[in-house]
C-alpha cells in the first residue's frame, strides 16, 4: 500500500519497491498509468511479456518505450505498430532503428518515419528517395555523405510526385542551384 500511494505521485516510486512489487501485475499497472516511466522499473518478466506491455500501450503508447529490448527489437510488432502510427518507431531499438532493410520497408508506408531511423540512413540515398516518394516532406531528413559534394537526393530523384513545392522544406536544396533549376524544369508552376 506504500508503494502503490507513492506511485501515485511519482512513478519512480516502483524503483524502490521488493522484486516482488515489481513483478506484481496490478500494482505494476496501477503506477504506469500513473507515470509511463514506472515500467523502466518493473520486473524483468513483465517489461518482456508482449501481451502485459500491450495492455499497458493500449492506455498509452509510449509504455512501449519502456519495455524490454526483446520487444522493441520484435520486427514484426514493431512494423505493427508503425503502420498504425509512424511515431512509434522511435521506441524501437537502436539496431532496429538502424536495420536498413526494415526502415525501407517502413518508408514505404510512412516516408517520413525516417526521422526516428538511426542517423547514417538519413545519408542513404535509396532510403531518403523511398522515403520521399511516399511523403515529400521526408526529404527534411537528406543528409551530405562524405564521398558526395552535393545532396543525397537530387532533382532527377524527387519527380514529378514531389516537384519543386518540396523545395521550401530544406535549405540546404533551395540554395543548390542545379537542384532548383532540376525542379523548376519538371513543373515552372510550382515556384
Amino acid at each position: 500500500d506504500i508503494v502503490k500511494a507513492a506511485a501515485t505521485h511519482h512513478g519512480e516510486a516502483l524503483r524502490y519497491a521488493s522484486e516482488e512489487l515489481k513483478a506484481d501485475r496490478s500494482l505494476v499497472t496501477f503506477a504506469v498509468e500513473r507515470h509511463v516511466t514506472a515500467l523502466q522499473f518493473a520486473a524483468d518478466n513483465l517489461r518482456a511479456d508482449r501481451a502485459f506491455v500491450e495492455s499497458l500501450m493500449a492506455k498509452n503508447p509510449r509504455a512501449f518505450a519502456h519495455a524490454a529490448e526483446s520487444l522493441r527489437s520484435n520486427r514484426d510488432l514493431v512494423f505493427a505498430m508503425v503502420k498504425k502510427d509512424e511515431n512509434m518507431l522511435q521506441y524501437a531499438s537502436d539496431e532496429l532503428r538502424a536495420d536498413r532493410d526494415f526502415i525501407l520497408q517502413v518508408v514505404q508506408i510512412h516516408g517520413d518515419a525516417v526521422r526516428h531511423a538511426w542517423h547514417t540512413l538519413w545519408e542513404d540515398h535509396e532510403v531518403i528517395l523511398t522515403a520521399a516518394q511516399q511523403n515529400p516532406r521526408a526529404i527534411r531528413h537528406a543528409g551530405k555523405t562524405p564521398q558526395r559534394a552535393g545532396p543525397v537526393v537530387s532533382s532527377e530523384d524527387v519527380g514529378a510526385r514531389q516537384g519543386p513545392a518540396a523545395l521550401p522544406l530544406v535549405d540546404t536544396y533551395k540554395n543548390n542551384r542545379d537542384f532548383v533549376l532540376g525542379m523548376v524544369t519538371k513543373n515552372w508552376r510550382d515556384l
